[in-house]
């Protein structure tokens, strides 16, 4: 499994650095997907 990337087929959110998952809404729109990946990112940096 990749290490932190964004499945755009089943639109889940995956960071195994975290180990855990951030399931979007299919209907969820480019920006909202930037949003959870940039809140991934500054949870990682919280750590």
């Amino acid at each position: 499994m990749k290490p932190c990337g964004f499945s755009e087929d089943k639109c889940i959110c995956f960071c195994m650095g975290l180990q855990w998952v951030i399931m979007c809404v299919t209907w969820g729109t480019n920006t909202f997907k930037v949003m959870m990946l940039s809140l991934l990112f500054y949870q990682s940096l919280g750590r």
